[in-house]
């Protein structure tokens, strides 16, 4: 009979403990919602920290389904319900671009991000990426000297402005396509930022490489905010199509870019781009390829990561006909 009694008592000990990580579970998934809400009310340590949690949607819906379906197995077929969470990490990201549709092969601006990481300092898988992918502009984050000065020689891509440190915050834009001008900006917090101007299909285009400070603590994480709504501010005064383009150090799920979702969609799919040494559902999208609503996108990848904590994305871009978007019905 005591063993019979400690038997149950266990399993209802460990049926408790399950449900419990049901519910925080559930609070990651909605930690979208929570940190806007936070923002709303100025709690700034919550804020913080539920927008923390809100990057890592996948590592909740995974771990979710599996204890969901434990505790299935253990009669608590109620459980199920909780199934239908899986909904929510589509719907709290940020919007995406549409996709291009129209002539089966129109005119492709090709945009690719590269976070390399600050110890590499070894051009050579930069260069095979480059060599594959073929990218007509590449932003590069975590740009060391010793990678910039080899980047420099290479004639096919001519255009270049570079900004590189030894530190996790040099950065540079290498392009094929021809450039008006190229200036660097200086945030609030001193890190650099590069805006790159050119004429691409008779339109002006304006991109800015960018790349804030990780979210590592609340005052980082306003700092990160605040970065990404004055790039967006400076760019609202361009006559033409905006780029967005870093390691923003933000996922799609992240209550920085929620002020920027009227005026910026992103290219991005939701794979995982860090860390790069993690499955998919383990990771973070957080190299990103923001643009407005003058683009839509073709194709978008997640390129195999070369010497880098981060796998390189890249995205065929198509100029929308904004007078016959304005027609359709």
């Amino acid at each position: 009979m005591n063993s019979a009694s400690g038997a149950t008592t266990r399993a209802f000990r460990i049926s408790g403990i399950l449900d419990a990580c049901l519910l925080l579970l559930t609070l990651g998934i909605i930690s979208p919602w929570l940190a806007r809400a936070f923002d709303a009310l100025t709690w700034v340590r919550l804020a913080w920290l539920s927008d923390l949690a809100s990057h890592w949607q996948w590592l909740w819906a995974s771990l979710l389904v599996t204890i969901v379906l434990i505790r299935v197995w253990q009669r608590a077929h109620l459980r199920l319900g909780l199934l239908g969470l899986l909904l929510l990490p589509c719907w709290s990201a940020a919007p995406r671009l549409p996709i291009a549709d129209g002539p089966s092969n129109p005119p492709t601006l090709r945009i690719a991000a590269v976070n390399l990481l600050v110890t590499n300092h070894d051009a050579i898988g930069l260069r095979a990426f480059l060599d594959q992918v073929k990218p007509d502009i590449v932003v590069l984050t975590e740009l060391h000297p010793d990678i910039a000065r080899t980047a420099g020689t290479w004639g096919d891509y001519p255009e270049r402005f570079m900004l590189a440190e030894d530190s996790p915050f040099g950065i540079g834009v290498l392009s094929r396509v021809p450039w008006q001008d190229a200036e660097s900006q200086i945030d609030a917090t001193g890190l650099p930022e590069i805006d790159v101007r050119l004429v691409w299909q008779g339109k002006p285009v304006l991109l800015s490489a960018v790349h804030p400070m990780p979210p590592m603590s609340a005052a980082w994480h306003q700092a990160r905010a605040e970065k990404l709504q004055a790039v967006a501010k400076r760019q609202q005064t361009f006559p033409g199509a905006r780029l967005i383009v870093g390691d923003l150090n933000a996922s799609p799920w992240s209550s920085a870019l929620r002020p920027l979702n009227a005026t910026y969609q992103r290219a991005n799919a939701l794979q995982a781009t860090w860390p790069s040494n993690a499955l998919g559902w383990l990771g973070i999208p957080i190299d990103l390829i923001l643009a407005s609503p003058d683009w839509a996108v073709q194709q978008f990848q997640v390129a195999p990561a070369f010497g880098s904590d981060h796998h390189p994305v890249w995205a065929d871009l198509v100029l929308i006909d904004q007078d016959a978007k304005q027609e359709s019905p």
